[in-house]
């Protein structure tokens, strides 16, 4: 079986939107030997790989039974992980390492099928801010943000159970020392450091960010950084009903990430909060959005 090499890339993941993804891919992407792909805002490469793994190995079976050869799943697997990537860097320089992002860890697990020649990095962020991030950001639901965290959280936790030396960024220490984390992803990725102009970190754009935005839609073209800005603790803006809710949806999974347990409420707050959760998830398998929980 002939061998596919696929070109460098770097595959950054968050554990769901808000989470750090454009910031860590923004700072890597200063980098001399590194290369944004701008293809497609997001690739979400990743998304419908179970669709792509079921195609694999029907197509396989099909070969398997009309030729005297075992031909793997993974190697049909491989030849669309490396057309993906040929596809969403066709205009870049194949000498450089390709950065391509999504906040969504769906089918993570296939990644190293797909894509056996990538680094791959992911990028977590506390419940409490990524919560209040996407209510100041879409007016998103709180059972329903936090039921997203929960998801990529446990998503994460089964890859990493899988593969141990899957790197996992913190948001907070990125934001906390930039030049230290992004040293150690350059050394992930074997990019030399002495080469990353670090003076221009704290120069850095921002993209995205939901505390700029104010009153205004949030933008994902980058913005010059205010003076004094600091999205380390988004969570802290979450009223404690609201933070009921999200301890009741994500349990004890972000002690997993090294994060704090949240407080557990009292017990009439707990069955109130456990109550809007129930109501969200009624509503979710409807597929309706609840209008006030």
């Amino acid at each position: 079986m002939v061998s596919l090499m696929s070109r460098r890339a770097l595959l950054i993941y968050g554990v769901t939107p808000r989470s750090g993804t454009n910031y860590l891919h923004d700072l890597l992407a200063l980098h001399p030997d590194a290369e944004p792909s701008d293809f497609v805002y997001e690739a979400g490469l990743n998304l419908f790989a179970d669709e792509l793994e079921r195609y694999a190995r029907s197509l396989t079976g099909f070969w398997n039974r009309w030729v005297e050869q075992d031909i793997p799943t993974q190697a049909v697997l491989q030849a669309l992980g490396q057309g993906l990537l040929d596809l969403i860097g066709q205009d870049l320089d194949p000498e450089r390492l390709m950065l391509t992002k999504t906040p969504y860890p769906r089918n993570i697990g296939l990644a190293p099928q797909l894509f056996p020649d990538a680094h791959l990095l992911i990028i977590v962020r506390s419940p409490t801010a990524v919560v209040a991030s996407s209510v100041r950001t879409w007016g998103s639901d709180v059972a329903a943000a936090a039921s997203r965290w929960a998801t990529g959280a446990r998503e994460i936790l089964r890859f990493c159970d899988q593969h141990a030396d899957t790197k996992v960024i913190k948001y907070e220490d990125l934001v906390e020392d930039p030049a230290a984390v992004v040293r150690t992803g350059l050394a992930e990725v074997g990019l030399p450091a002495n080469s990353f102009p670090f003076d221009g970190v704290s120069a850095l754009p921002v993209r995205g960010s939901s505390a700029i935005a104010s009153d205004s839609p949030v933008t994902w073209h980058p913005v010059d950084r205010p003076a004094g800005f600091d999205p380390a603790d988004r969570g802290t803006e979450l009223s404690e009903r609201n933070r009921d809710t999200v301890a009741a949806v994500v349990g004890g999974l972000p002690s997993e990430f090294g994060y704090e347990a949240l407080p557990r409420p009292a017990l009439a707050r707990r069955l109130t909060a456990r109550g809007r959760v129930t109501a969200y998830s009624a509503a979710d398998r409807l597929s309706l959005t609840p209008s006030k929980l």
